[in-house]
């Protein structure tokens, strides 16, 4: 099969090139012939061998110029949809299902789990700034939601997870349309325990309000002074600077480590050293890669009880806490690195869920059940995943 994944910034480092990368090197091992399409990169990085780039106005001639079985899209479709394609869509986020595309009260810090009513929604922006309140902007991001809504009604979709299955259905959109797909967790490396003397957190990911981080920080100055947190990630000039000064305010400058973007190798070294991967989100995640990384290195996720994170943690190898709430974070991370000898035994069982559970040939096998049953024009309600063999 020729698939064709495109996104408009497919080249950006982050979570949908992860995704489509994993499932990628799946597809291929498969043996499908796998082509990415996107946009014109930045300038910081170069098409890569099996990438090419479209405009919007030129996808669909390039992808049946190149003679393309299926368009998987990673982004919204140009409008208006070719009739002459198999397509197919995943939704990684939350724009069909909010305005904004968020799900985070910025001003108030908090996740939102409101249903999309446009009245609503529309003063949320104002009082919460959770998207732009200029006129021109906030128009965008209804029209947005609105042109996500239509899509779904005629474009199969596969949704990250079913928290984001549900907003999309509370949304208007075609629910009949919508399969829960989940990620592809990494390979799965031999277990090594962490080391049984040094008692160390990790965090991985942007540097953001809704990440959570400042959240994290609160609770590490309630741990054990012996712990140590590594943080792998970058954000906006203002954003870590915000970070770096928290951590001068609340005198944690000798038990903080700031690693900056981290590449699969130096990802790799810090998941040895943790004893805790946290994942502290104060916003709605659709899903969670981290938590699957962490699950693959045999390692224990501390996480938020929000969004599609719960999906995503191993039930033997996880703890959840309710969003913003430090004593509790606190309380927890303490619990849990007070017993090493269960922190090492869960890590297996981790490794387990990555292997079995999220494993990258589940997937692709997952799509590919997809990709056939578009192909053939069956009709979007009939559309079931059968359980993996």
């Amino acid at each position: 099969m020729r698939i064709a994944h495109y996104a408009s910034d497919l080249w950006a480092p982050g979570g949908i090139s992860t995704y489509v990368e994993r499932l990628t090197t799946e597809q291929e091992r498969s043996g499908h012939d796998v082509i990415w399409l996107c946009h014109a990169p930045s300038e910081r990085y170069a098409l890569s061998d099996r990438m090419q780039a479209v405009t919007p106005a030129t996808l669909y001639a390039a992808a049946q110029q190149l003679q393309i079985d299926v368009l998987h899209a990673h982004r919204t479709l140009p409008d208006p949809l070719s009739s002459d394609l198999a397509l197919v869509r995943t939704m990684h986020g939350h724009q069909g299902g909010c305005p904004s595309g968020t799900r985070y009260l910025r001003r108030s810090g908090q996740p939102c789990d409101r249903a999309y009513q446009l009245s609503g929604c529309m003063r949320m922006h104002v009082q919460e700034r959770c998207g732009s309140c200029r006129p021109q902007k906030m128009w965008k991001h209804f029209n947005r939601l609105w042109r996500e809504r239509a899509q779904t009604k005629q474009v199969l979709t596969a949704a990250v997870s079913m928290y984001v299955q549900q907003m999309m259905s509370r949304a208007g959109c075609a629910i009949d349309n919508i399969v829960v797909c989940p990620s592809p967790a990494p390979t799965v490396e031999p277990y090594t325990a962490p080391p049984a003397q040094a008692p160390s957190l990790l965090y991985a990911g942007r540097i953001a309000p809704e990440k959570g981080l400042h959240w994290l920080l609160d609770a590490l100055g309630q741990l054990d002074p012996q712990v140590v947190l590594h943080i792998a990630g970058t954000g906006t000039d203002a954003h870590m600077q915000a970070a770096h000064d928290q951590v001068e305010a609340q005198g944690l400058g000798h038990r903080v480590r700031f690693h900056g973007w981290c590449d699969g190798p130096a990802l790799t070294s810090l998941m040895s050293m943790a004893w805790v991967v946290v994942v502290p989100s104060v916003w709605n995640e659709p899903a969670g890669l981290v938590p699957l990384d962490a699950a693959a290195h045999g390692r224990f996720v501390v996480a938020s009880d929000a969004g599609g994170l719960p999906e995503y943690v191993a039930p033997d190898a996880s703890a959840l806490v309710p969003p913003n709430d430090t004593d509790a974070l606190a309380a927890t991370l303490t619990r849990v690195l007070g017993n090493y000898d269960m922190i090492a035994a869960a890590g297996k069982q981790a490794q387990h869920h990555a292997r079995v559970t999220f494993s990258a040939t589940h997937t692709a096998w997952a799509y590919e059940q997809l990709y056939e049953q578009v192909m053939a024009h069956r009709p979007a309600s009939h559309v079931q995943l059968a359980p993996h063999p």
